[in-house]
């Protein structure tokens, strides 16, 4: 047991290895199925292979496990001395576990528990017991847990091609239609989690090979927006295509080994048939979150933080409209599409700057009397408005105005400089003082 005496939980669909299973202590809220003579426990008293055997003759159903059997998995954690219950569930967008679990948890006193839904499967929802198991083998306290594992659920993906379309379309997962003019045509779809934990297709290809290639692009090009990726390969009755697979894998992102490898489990083989390969990617690995991660606006004042977010906010939402700035925020699979917002952003911030500047020095090369003459409309068109107007009154407006005018200036320079990954104060303080120098020659 854990010193912070947490004990981890797993629906069967997670696909945790049993090696892990046993080095953690990580325990099994089995998922059933059902045969027409009977209802069998994932994993437990029956296996994937037996499922294989029955088809295709024999097309069982699943069910989630029953609140009796997760509230009995509750009761020997803490009879077992255990304080808290971590319980991690594949997508609640396939699967009704994770809603029966949360609904069990909350009228359940025993444990302080926590109910993590993946919006993933297989070992895409698997591979966060594993990470929270480490975590907490490293120290990390119950409070951090269940406020870190969350915001990591966006780095865990899985791609995975199947040999034939009809377990799918039998389970619901595909339509009718797809189903029959994919299987007509020879068309492989990679399949995947969208953001709410629910099947799309991420892709196509003819053929069983060139699926496979697909789908080992698609892993890498994910991996690659991240930060030391890891690669795990699960397989349906298909131990050979996975095998020849691996070495590949490995190669093309740079792993020395398999998070997790071998067979899924039953009641996933149901819906999914024979000849599955799946792979699982996950950007930045097993590493702790750091206490306090740098930001890259601790330099800049609240005024300047106030303006860029101000620019931001305007350039994305009006000057871009529905342009790669706002898709890839969604959909960052690609260093492409993250070096495009890049460059756009930084377009839009020189852009802005250099006509803000524009405009301060054009007002500066004003005479005199033209000078007078809008600050006289705008003080008359101000008197109108109040009913009255202070003798005073334009000379303040006069140095409000070019007070406004500096500090949208130093705005926008704080942004191109965070941009530009400068995190200096001095360059944007630099920046205003030699813009203020030419503004004043250019009223001398």
């Amino acid at each position: 047991m854990n010193r912070q005496k947490i004990c981890i939980l797993v629906d069967s669909g997670c696909d945790v290895p049993q090696k892990l299973r046993e080095a953690y202590d990580i325990r099994v809220l089995p998922l059933k199925i059902i045969y027409p003579e009977g209802e069998y426990l994932d994993q437990v008293n029956i296996t994937a292979q037996q499922v294989y055997d029955r088809f295709p003759g024999e097309i069982p159903h699943t069910s989630l496990p029953d609140g009796g059997t997760v509230e009995a998995a509750l009761d020997k954690a803490r009879a077992d001395g255990y304080e808290k219950a971590l319980i991690v569930c594949i997508s609640s967008g396939l699967s009704g576990t994770c809603g029966l679990v949360r609904l069990t948890c909350q009228e359940y006193t025993g444990l302080e528990t926590f109910v993590l839904d993946t919006r993933n499967i297989s070992f895409g929802s698997g591979f966060f017991a594993v990470l929270a198991a480490r975590w907490i083998e490293a120290g990390m306290d119950w409070e951090t847990l269940i406020r870190e594992l969350p915001r990591r659920l966006e780095n865990s993906k899985v791609f995975f091609c199947v040999d034939t379309l009809e377990y799918l379309r039998k389970g619901g997962r595909l339509g009718l239609v797809a189903a029959i003019v994919g299987t007509a045509l020879k068309l492989k779809p990679i399949i995947s989690c969208n953001a709410d934990g629910v099947y799309y297709i991420a892709g196509k290809a003819l053929g069983r090979a060139k699926s496979l290639a697909r789908m080992l692009e698609m892993a890498v090009a994910f991996g690659r927006t991240g930060d030391s990726p890891q690669v795990s390969l699960l397989n349906g009755d298909a131990p050979r295509e996975a095998e020849a697979l691996t070495p590949q894998l490995l190669a093309a992102t740079g792993c020395e080994a398999l998070l997790a490898q071998g067979q899924i489990s039953p009641a996933l083989v149901v819906h999914t048939g024979p000849g599955l390969v799946g792979i699982h990617v996950v950007r930045g690995g097993m590493e702790l979150p750091r206490a306090n991660p740098p930001r890259q606006d601790l330099w800049m004042d609240r005024g300047a933080q106030v303006w860029y977010d101000f620019f931001v906010r305007f350039g994305e939402a009006n000057l871009f409209p529905g342009s790669a700035l706002r898709a890839a925020k969604h959909h960052r699979h690609t260093r492409g599409a993250m070096k495009q917002i890049e460059n756009k952003r930084k377009l839009l911030a020189g852009a802005l700057l250099v006509g803000w500047l524009a405009f301060i020095w054009g007002n500066s090369c004003l005479s005199g009397a033209e000078s007078g003459a809008v600050s006289g409309w705008a003080s008359r068109f101000l008197a109108e408005i109040l009913g009255t107007w202070a003798p005073q009154g334009e000379h303040i407006l006069r140095k409000a105005a070019h007070f406004t005018e500096f500090a949208l200036l130093g705005g926008l320079f704080a942004w191109n400089a965070r941009l530009w990954g400068k995190q200096s104060l001095s360059l944007p303080l630099l920046g205003g003082l030699l813009a203020a120098m030419v503004d004043e020659t250019l009223q001398l």
